[in-house]
């Protein structure tokens, strides 16, 4: 009978050895694990903007409720809740829709090439989120990428402009991506490349900034003379901010020479002047309006009553 230890088998005493060996190579290694990758940081709503972006929008939905009341935000909400193809999953657009509840800014970048069924999307949302998940149940659990940072992916593909990514900074910040603008957006905020330079300014209720190649195409055909008067120009932006009589808007553009922008503000002019006649709301609009050219710039200013900036959004709410 034998006394001694039990004798592993020949495989098992082996892979005990190869084990024992890989631990202490492990331990010599001179190469020393890298550190984890680094926590996706959002100091800036913009810096989740991808260089992909063709326009920008921001909303100071915290100013609208005080300065336009349930009628502002209802219509806001009815252009938040887009239709869905029939038998697609709602619950991702619901999701949006339910995250602007809880918003006091927002942010949306397009980039508006080619596609018919709509614009590719890039959302990104600023205020105080309910715990534990904004992103729709049928999403699963998210991948936790430290720092307070989860990342959702919608696990069935659908429309393209419709949300397919969601990151959550914590309770207070929430990004957005449509299905073909995941790998731009996972770049910018997980890869660290530069976002984008294209941002709305911030300030007023409503602010934007685009760049004009593919908007003058679209504006040959409708209104010739502006974009005639746009031929010239590299980039728009503007803002409205609210005044003791309704709206005031300031959109303001950059052409490529100062003999350029006295051309442009000379056919705006025109334009204003032609569209004045009548009593509809593009000619108070146009009545209202004043056109300055300065250096290669011009900027367009022009006011809307308050009683016709409230039927334009009742009729959108």
């Amino acid at each position: 009978m034998s006394t001694g230890a039990p004798r592993l088998p020949r495989r098992s005493a082996l892979s005990a050895v190869g084990s024992t060996l890989a631990v202490s190579a492990l331990g010599c290694s001179k190469e020393p694990l890298g550190p984890p990758p680094r926590a996706p940081k959002l100091e800036r709503l913009a810096d989740a903007l991808p260089p992909d972006l063709d326009a920008v929008f921001r909303l100071d939905l915290g100013r609208v409720r005080s300065a336009l009341g349930p009628v502002g935000v209802a219509a806001i909400k009815r252009l938040a809740d887009r239709p869905v193809e029939p038998g697609r999953e709602r619950a991702a657009e619901a999701a949006i829709t339910e995250a602007l509840e809880h918003a006091d800014v927002v942010l949306v970048g397009l980039r508006t090439e080619i596609a018919p069924a709509g614009p590719d999307t890039v959302i990104v949302l600023e205020g105080r989120f309910p715990a534990p998940s904004p992103a729709p149940r049928s999403w699963g659990s998210p991948i936790d990428l430290g720092g307070d940072v989860r990342r959702w992916d919608r696990p069935a593909r659908g429309p393209r402009p419709s949300p397919a990514r969601l990151y959550a900074f914590g309770t207070r910040r929430l990004v957005i991506a449509s299905e073909l603008e995941i790998d731009a957006v996972e770049a910018v905020l997980e890869g660290g490349i530069t976002p984008s330079s294209l941002n709305a300014p911030e300030r007023g209720l409503f602010a934007f900034a685009a760049r004009l190649n593919r908007v003058k195409d679209r504006l040959a055909a409708k209104a010739p003379l502006f974009a005639q008067a746009l031929r010239s120009a590299r980039r728009i932006e503007g803002s409205v901010e609210p005044s003791p009589a309704g709206l005031t808007a300031d959109i303001s553009l950059e052409l490529d020479s100062v003999t350029s922008a006295e051309r442009a503000a000379e056919l705006f002019e025109r334009a204003r002047v032609a569209s004045s006649g009548g009593e509809g709301q593009g000619a108070v609009f146009a009545r209202t309006a004043t056109v300055t050219a300065a250096g290669q710039s011009i900027t367009v200013r022009c006011s809307l009553p308050a009683d016709v900036v409230l039927a334009l959004l009742a009729q959108l709410s």
